[in-house]
Formats: C-alpha cells, sequence, structure tokens
C-alpha cells in the first residue's frame, strides 16, 4: 500500500443533472433482444456517455484497451463498452453471477454485441487477486458504496496492483448514503427515512414489501452491506491507494431534507447524491 499523499490536482465540480439518453427500439426490439430485457441506461447510457465523456475529456478511450469492470453486475455494461467501442479486452468480475443471463442472450441471438469475442465475465472470490498491471482502464457503477470500510483500503490495493502505470479509472457512488435514497431502497424507505429510522423499524419496512423469504433477504443484504462512506471518505481513500484524481462530476438531491437532518449533518453531506469519479494511477 502506498503512503498517504494529498490528491494532486483539485478537481472540477459540476452540479448540473446527470445526462440522459434514449434508445429508439428497431422493430419493437432493443439491440436484438426479445424476450430478453435489455435496459438502455446499462448498455447504452453508462458505457458510452458517462464513462466516454470521463475518459474523453483526458484524451482517452477504450478502443484498443485492456478493460476491467470491477462489479459487473448483469454484465450489461461491459457488454455495451464492446459494443460502443473496439476494446482489447473487457473483463467483467463480481462476486455474484447475475451476468449468466447476460451470456445466454449474447449465446442466443437475443443481444446483440459487436465484439462479442472481446468480452469475459466471471465470478471472483470478495478482494481476490485481480492480476498485476493487466489492465488500462478500469471501470465500476455503484459497487463501492458496498465495499466494507474496514477493507476498503485492502480493495483498493487490489485495483490499484491491477492496472498498468498511467491507467484511467472512471468509478461511480450512487446514491451516496447520507443523500435522499442513500438506503437504496427504493419505494420502501421515504428520503432520508435511514438517518431517522430506527434499524427495526427498517426491517419493519423490508418485511412488509417483500415479495419472498429471497427477497427480504435480498434487500437487507443489499442495505445492511452499505458502507456509510462520504465523498471525503472515498476521496481520501483514493488518494492514499496512489491514486490522483483528475476530475469529479457531482450531482445533488433535488429534494428538501427535513429540518431535524440540518441541525444533525452538514448540508452538503446530505444533499450530495452521485459522484463520478475520473482517477489515474500515478506512475
Amino acid at each position: 500500500m502506498a503512503s498517504a499523499r494529498p490528491v494532486r490536482k483539485r478537481p472540477s465540480t459540476k452540479t448540473t443533472n446527470p445526462p440522459k439518453t434514449r434508445v429508439k427500439p428497431k422493430d419493437g426490439l432493443l439491440y436484438g433482444a426479445q424476450d430478453f430485457s435489455v435496459n438502455p441506461e446499462k448498455f447504452v447510457s453508462i458505457p458510452n456517455i458517462y464513462y466516454r465523456a470521463a475518459l474523453e475529456k483526458f484524451g482517452r478511450t477504450f478502443d484498443g484497451a485492456r478493460v476491467l469492470d470491477f462489479g459487473c453486475g448483469d454484465g450489461l455494461a461491459a457488454a455495451g463498452i464492446c459494443h460502443h467501442f473496439a476494446p482489447a479486452l473487457v473483463h467483467g468480475v463480481d462476486i455474484n453471477h447475475d451476468y449468466i443471463r447476460t451470456q445466454e442472450a449474447i449465446a442466443g441471438g437475443k443481444l446483440d454485441v459487436k465484439h462479442t469475442g472481446l468480452l469475459e465475465l466471471s465470478t471472483i472470490e470478495p478482494f481476490s487477486s485481480l492480476g498485476e498491471a493487466e489492465y488500462d482502464v478500469a471501470v465500476s457503477w455503484s459497487v463501492l458504496e458496498h465495499v466494507s470500510r474496514a477493507r476498503f483500503a485492502e480493495q483498493l490495493d487490489i485495483l490499484c496492483r491491477a492496472l498498468r502505470p498511467g491507467a484511467y479509472c472512471v468509478f461511480q457512488v450512487a446514491p451516496l448514503f447520507y443523500s435522499a435514497m442513500g438506503h437504496h431502497l427504493f419505494g420502501i424507505l421515504p428520503p432520508w427515512g435511514h438517518l431517522f429510522m430506527m434499524e427495526s423499524e427498517v426491517r419493519e419496512c423490508i418485511e412488509r414489501s417483500a415479495a419472498s423469504d429471497d427477497h427480504k433477504t435480498g434487500l437487507w443484504g443489499m442495505y445492511s452491506t452499505l458502507n456509510k462512506m462520504t465523498r471525503e471518505d472515498f476521496a481520501k481513500g483514493f488518494a492514499e491507494a496512489g491514486f490522483s484524481i483528475e476530475n469529479e462530476y457531482v450531482t445533488r438531491n433535488t429534494d428538501t431534507p427535513p429540518e431535524r437532518l440540518l441541525s444533525i449533518y452538514q448540508e452538503d453531506c446530505i444533499m450530495t447524491e452521485q459522484v463520478v469519479w475520473t482517477l489515474k494511477k500515478d506512475i
């Protein structure tokens, strides 16, 4: 682990709403999907708008790069990188195997991906090695807020080791824990509910809303693994791991927080909803 060092560049910050895109279905289908449902936010917007913009700001691209998608989930964003760009490799890794359905859709011709042969999706053990100097670019979307705070530095060290010197990363976290929907329990808890409700009340809300025992377990697991890190906590961790912060893209909540929270928490802490960091591995 590299010794602590200050962030070398003052990040530029935007507080405008994030860009949005719509995908026009072709013959009533999305990218050849039939019974397979394609989420255009994951397959198009994340790789081809957010990631593209973050990299191009510094003259970088996925084209010709070896790409690591850390916490790839269902694999659609990784597949989107292969579809919209010409990378040397896209390796999506996750501790779960939700990506299998995407693999089956590609193999069955239900999802068209231009450079299918460049896509690898695999399951890994938590905190396992990702190799040494394997990748030119690393991306992650709504994953790092679920990495244990106690082992966050360890995970960043693993990521840093997997990258080549001078590699770029685009890491997004949203919604941040102290923001309105930081509980990640959409439609279950009210805005900022997790900050003024008892844990037993949160559990009761989950139990009332869950469709099954498995659903209940999944919802509680998602909520209980949130590491409660702030924007400043993440930035400090990146710097200590050997990354320089090149840019921050920030969006804020549009809801009005309860007055009782404003007397406890700093306004910026509870109003910052999303941060997309562009990082560079120190040489």
